[in-house]
Formats: C-alpha cells, structure tokens, sequence
C-alpha cells in the first residue's frame, strides 16, 4: 500500500463527505432560491409543518381542528410532534431546516453503509485493504447521492446503520451508544413505511437462528423489543387512532391503490411484466435505486467471471441478495394488482398494513449487491494496478448517474420553479390586500395550481392533499368535480379509490402537471359546481387561468408576480 492504513481511510472519507457538501451545497447557498422536490414534498409535507407550527397545534388533542386546509382538518390527520423533521422545520425554518435534513441524511447513508460493509459484508476477505476502503467509501457515496424522499429522514438512508447496530449486538460488538442510536432512530424514520418491515424481518431472522442454532439471541430480541416499543410510543396517534373507538373515519376506508394506478394490470401476465419490469428499473417515487446501467453491469460481469472460475460462495452471496430483491418486487407489485384486493378485503390486516412497502429496503439491497459484484470483479483481474482504475471507474460513473438525478438538477432542468417562485409570499400577499378588501374570513378555492401554495401562505382553502382526512369531506369534495369524474375514467379512479387529493379538476387540464409554469389560455371552468364550493366554504377561485365568461362567478382582479411564475386570476363566487 503507497500510504498507511489509517491515512487512506482519511484520504477516502474525506473525498466522500466533500462530494456529499457539494451535493448539499445549493440548498444552503441559494437558500430559497434553490430546488426542491415538489410532489409529495413542497405540495404537501413542507406545508403540513407549516401549519402545525404556525396554528400552535403541535401538541393538540387529536380533535384539534388545523383551520387553513380543505376546511380545517383534526390534528389526527397530521404526523406525530415526536416527528425529528418537524422540529428541524420549528427551529430553523423550512428552508435551512430542508437542507440539515438532506446533510444528516446523506452523512448518515454514508457512515453507515461504510460500517455495514468494512466492518460486517466485505470483512475476512482474501483482498487487499486498500482496495476493500475503495469499495467501503465507494459504494457508502453513491449510496449517499439517491434521491431519498426528503421527508422520510432516514427512513430508507438509515437503514445501513440501522443494520450495523443490529449486527453489532447479535455479535456482542455493541457499546451503550449503539443503544442510544437505536432508541432515537424511530424519531427520525417511517414505521409505516419502512421499520414496521424491517422489525418484522429481523423477527424472522431471530427466530431462524434460535431454531437452527439453539441459541436465544436475547440481546437481539431486546432491541428487536425496544426499537417496536419506541415506535409505538413515537406513533400514538395512529395507534390510539386504530385502536380506540373514535368518530374519526378515514378517506382511506374506501382507498384500493392498485385500482387506482393499477387499473390496466389484471392479467397473470400483466402482473409478471410489471414485476420483471420493476426489477430491471426500480422505478419508485420515493425509493429510485438507479441500478439498471452501472450496478446491473458490475452485477453481471460479477456473476458472469465467478461463474466462469466456479466460485460458488461468491455466487451464492449475491444469489441470496438478489433473491431477496425478487422477493420484495413480487409482493410490491402484489399488492398493486386489481384481483389481489378481494383478498386484501376479505383478510382485514392485509387492508391495514401495505405490505408492498416491503420494497422500501430494496436500495439497500442493490447497493450492498453493487459492493459485492466489485469484489468479485477485482478478484479475477491478473493486472492489480488496473483494480483502482476498475473500482474507480465503476464508483465515478455512477456517482455523477446520481448527481444528475438529484431532487435539485431534476427541477432545475424541467423549468420548474424555485421554493422561493413555488411559495410567492409577495405574489400571495398582494392576493391577500385584495380578499381582505372585501372581507376578513373567508377561503378559496384554487384551479391550476396547488392548494399548498395557497396554505403555505396563510390562505384557508377547501381543497389540499392529505393521506387521512374524513371520508365525509371527501364525498362532499366530490360532488364539486363530479362532472369532471364522469368525463375522465382515469380521473375518477384516482379520485374514487384514491383521493388523497382534493383538488379541483376540468378536463381541459387533466394533462398539466401543477408544478409546471401555466400556459397563457383561457379555460372553461363552467362544469364545476359553484353551489357545493360555497356549501363547503369557498368565497373565491383563485386560478392560474384566465377562466371563460361564467354566470356564477364574478372577476375581481389578476395579480402578476414579480418572478414571473404565477400569474393569479381572482374570481368571486356568485
């Protein structure tokens, strides 16, 4: 080795975390007028915090009624206040608290994946040091650069660490830190998403080893214990919610997801195209593993030498990882497949828990396959001064695949706007100079852009995006748009199996994404129902859109934004 052990574990780690600050850097550069995700980040998560910080609600009875969104929601319907990200958001603000939450992701995704493999999965091999730190730091970076959904928090960038400290007390390796870290993980991950899976694996595990090795593995089955404990308490709402008698009835009552988006999958062969089809991609919203081009090469190049040399153990080890990723993707795709949901609903737990979210651990699973397909490259290559070369090639190709891929350059490129554009204080609060003109209480209804933007800005409005409201809302919300349902089958699916969205809809715009700049046109709006908008609270339209001459509306103003993004047309309610 040209430099010792410990200085190339610097030299590594260091080129690592500057890559990761670099990755970070725009958000704390540009502030707001950095990228952000929008969908299912800016239209929604951004603005639930909001409003639970700004109404005073964060420790409110489950009753509490949160005034500003679809026409005031029960605190029920918001995360838990032990939620980590919600406090990044109280104490230093959406902006800076969004860019801490991507820096501790990523730190966190890197030094754990670095300990999983170093320490655990690439330990004991015949291959020199300095190329096992290549691989460690190598494959922990690129692991660090996916896109996580920001607010999951470690939910998917924990997992590594989270593994690496279950290892540790299975191998009586653990510290009291190591405890320390497992008790304050559920305040920073999903349990619905990702750790109620997890634990349930690690369950199986725990039990597969007492049956084979006659051991107990008490200390395992504690922290299994401890970690589900923790996360009952962390989500007491839910919990309380489900399992005491409550008025509350969710939307989600009549939610079947896989009729939703799924509606075209109802053959055994669609079902089967859709998985093999999701292996090959891993296309998720959230859980984007991009290791199609770069991993599945590393992958196949692995499999194909170590077949041709016959190494078994090595065949093996990627064989058991891959299964499990095979696994997970036939139930993933499972429970999106029409025909499934009769027995989801004849098995009242299969409709509670959504156990395609099992695929959630999938980006650990493709990164820990990409380390091992490297050592299994390396371990056929006669030249040894080309292994650098080779790692380094494999490591750089996919980290600048990840980069382009982020939430920021993915925005950028679109032409979608800044937080600073998507938000608009100054454009909002001239709106709000002119409502408040006319009246001091009142909400709005919002067309061609998101109801988000509107809350963010103080505005109480009768639509919004929620993933638990009450069903009676959305049954009202309905009849608004109605006519719209009935013209776009597609429309009404997600509507009526879905409908986490209550947002106004005319068939001119079925095909406009909200986060997109608004083209210069003039609408009809005229099959919505005024009637039911009023009945529900809604004194106004406020729409991106030049709306149609219509009996039932009266123009007020329209209001151009000096960042020239949103333009707003205000409407009155006759």
């Amino acid at each position: 080795m040209p430099l010792s052990k410990y200085t190339e574990q610097y030299k590594y780690h260091g080129i690592a975390i500057s890559i990761i600050l670099l990755y970070v850097a725009p958000i704390f550069i540009l502030g707001e007028n950095s990228y952000f995700r929008i969908g299912d980040n800016l239209d929604s998560n951004v603005v639930w915090y909001k409003l639970l910080i700004d109404s005073h609600a964060i420790f409110a009875s489950p009753n509490t009624i949160i005034p500003t969104i679809m026409g005031g929601l029960p605190r029920i319907s918001f995360g838990s206040e032990f939620d980590f990200l919600l406090w990044l958001n109280k104490w230093f603000g959406p902006i800076y608290g969004y860019a801490l939450n991507q820096l501790f992701m990523r730190l966190t995704a890197y030094i754990g994946m670095y300990l999983l493999l170093k320490r655990y999965l690439l330990e004991g091999w015949n291959v020199e040091r300095y190329y096992i730190y290549i691989i460690s730091s190598g494959v922990s970076l690129t692991f660090s650069l996916l896109p996580f959904w920001p607010s999951g928090g470690l939910s998917v960038a924990g997992l590594p660490l989270v593994t690496y400290l279950f290892l540790n007390i299975l191998n009586d390796k653990d510290k009291w830190y190591d405890w320390l870290i497992l008790c304050l993980i559920p305040f920073y991950t999903s349990f619905v998403l990702v750790y109620f899976f997890y634990l349930m694996l690690a369950s199986f595990a725990w039990v597969y080893m007492v049956m084979k090795y006659k051991k107990f593995y008490t200390k395992f089955l504690v922290a299994i214990s401890l970690m589900t404990i923790i996360y009952l308490i962390v989500n007491y709402r839910l919990v309380t919610g489900m399992l005491l008698p409550s008025d509350f009835v969710s939307h989600r009552q009549e939610m079947s997801i896989a009729k939703a988006m799924h509606f075209h999958m109802q053959s055994l062969q669609d079902y089967l195209n859709a998985v093999f089809e999701y292996i090959i991609n891993g296309h998720h919203a959230h859980i984007a593993t991009f290791h199609k081009y770069v991993i599945g090469f590393s992958l196949a190049l692995a499999l194909m030498l170590s077949s041709i040399a016959r190494d078994k153990k090595s065949l093996k080890i990627l064989s058991f990882y891959l299964v499990l990723i095979v696994i997970f993707s036939f139930i993933f795709k499972l429970w999106y497949f029409p025909p499934f949901d009769q027995v989801k609903t004849s098995v009242p737990i299969l409709k509670q828990f959504n156990m395609g979210r099992i695929v959630w651990i999938n980006p650990l699973l493709w990164y820990i396959v990409f380390a091992f397909s490297l050592l299994f490259i390396i371990k056929y290559v006669k030249y040894k001064k080309l292994i650098p070369f080779i790692l380094m090639t494999f490591i750089t190709t996919q980290s600048i695949y990840l980069f382009s891929k982020s939430d920021f350059w993915q925005v950028y490129r679109s032409g979608q706007p800044t937080f600073k554009q998507f938000y608009d204080t100054e454009l909002f609060d001239r709106v709000k100079n002119i409502l408040n003109k006319h009246t001091k209480r009142y909400k709005v209804a919002c067309l061609g852009f998101y109801p988000a933007i509107a809350q963010y800005n103080g505005i109480a409005t009768i639509g919004g995006y929620s993933p638990n409201y009450p069903l009676q809302y959305k049954h009202s919300f309905r009849k608004i748009i109605e006519k719209t349902l009935n013209n776009n089958p597609e429309m009404k699916r997600q509507f009526d199996y879905w409908g986490s969205y209550c947002y106004l809809q005319v068939t001119s715009l079925k095909n406009t994404f909200m986060g997109n700049r608004p083209k210069n046109i003039v609408i009809d709006a005229s099959e919505l129902n005024f009637k039911q908008m009023k009945k529900l609270g809604a004194k106004y339209i406020l729409s991106t859109y030049e709306l149609k001459h219509n009996q039932n509306l009266k123009f007020m103003a329209k209001v151009e934004s000096p960042n020239k993004f949103w333009t707003i047309y205000i409407y009155k309610i006759l």
